[in-house]
């Protein structure tokens, strides 16, 4: 699942409404703005939510809920062995859990 989100490939409303029209895209969530993967997956209030509960305490001053700057955090090598790995970790348990 943390493979198809990072390669964008998840099916989510935003891409279902691409094909086949009459659905509803809107985040199940908030109902404020279009399903897709960045906002699905922490820029979401409710989502942010989660992730900030999980990883804030990991990441510290380089919590972030914009995916684009999460991904370097998560495969940024110079960090801390044990830290980068509960990062991962934390990372792919809120994919699933949201």
């Amino acid at each position: 699942m943390a493979w198809l989100s990072v390669r964008d490939r998840m099916s989510t409303m935003g891409s279902v409404v691409k094909w086949s029209t009459g659905n509803n895209d809107m985040c199940v969530l908030c109902h404020n703005a279009p399903k897709s993967r960045n906002h699905l997956f922490f820029e979401c209030d409710i989502s942010a939510q989660v992730w900030e509960f999980i990883a804030k305490g990991l990441l510290r001053q380089s919590f972030t809920v914009v995916w684009y700057e999460i991904i370097p955090i998560i495969s940024d090598k110079t960090r801390e062995k044990k830290n980068l790995l509960c990062t991962k970790y934390a990372f792919q348990a809120v994919l699933y859990a949201l």
